[in-house]
């Protein structure tokens, strides 16, 4: 483990990976703790709607598979992590302010499409950079950190609902994912200049 975590800190592009899903994680579960009171008390519904929004996730996942790899051809690896930064934006913007069910549902559908995007590059990217001796000591290492932070966040939700209103941590986790998109490409230079177009087939 601790030989993951130096190889972490020592690879640019894999720091700031880890560093990005980290601070995701944590303002994501910070609101998703509260997705059955999101869904009864803002949205007006029931056990269906809660189904429909995890469903709707997963399936949005899932249809990732298919247009990743024409991403991952057009616009490489830092375009389409920044592509996965803001369709996820755009999809916690409509979670925070709606109080529509089927605009959150499909707002959870776009959310699960970001996902796999991130997910498949990400996955590609520490395969790449790591050498094979390395890479289950670097991916353990990778997961503590990256979701480790879970519990934390979905703790600072139910402080953040309790000050700012049950739709607060659902709002500051839009303002983040936005911040992220806007600042992905400074964020992400060191895999500009040390990755050239990663190609993901499926």
């Amino acid at each position: 483990m601790l030989d993951g975590l130096r190889f972490l800190r020592d690879n640019p592009i894999l720091r700031r990976l880890t560093a990005i899903l980290a601070t995701l994680n944590f303002f994501y579960f910070a609101a998703a703790a509260l997705l059955v009171l999101y869904t009864s008390d803002l949205l007006h519904s029931g056990e269906l709607t809660f189904t429909a929004l995890s469903v709707g996730a997963a399936l949005g996942t899932v249809a990732s598979r298919f247009i990743v790899s024409r991403f991952s051809t057009r616009f490489g690896s830092t375009g389409t992590i920044t592509l996965a930064l803001w369709v996820w934006a755009v999809s916690s913007v409509g979670i925070a302010f709606t109080s529509n069910r089927y605009v959150a549902i499909a707002s959870y559908v776009i959310l699960g499409i970001g996902n796999g995007l991130w997910t498949i590059i990400n996955t590609t990217l520490r395969q790449q950079l790591t050498p094979a001796r390395m890479l289950g000591r670097m991916n353990a290492a990778f997961r503590t950190v990256s979701w480790g932070v879970v519990p934390f966040g979905a703790a600072f939700g139910g402080v953040a609902a309790r000050y700012l209103g049950l739709r607060g941590p659902f709002i500051v986790f839009a303002i983040v994912m936005v911040g992220s998109a806007v600042f992905a490409r400074p964020i992400l230079k060191p895999l500009s200049s040390e990755v050239i177009g990663t190609t993901v087939r499926t």
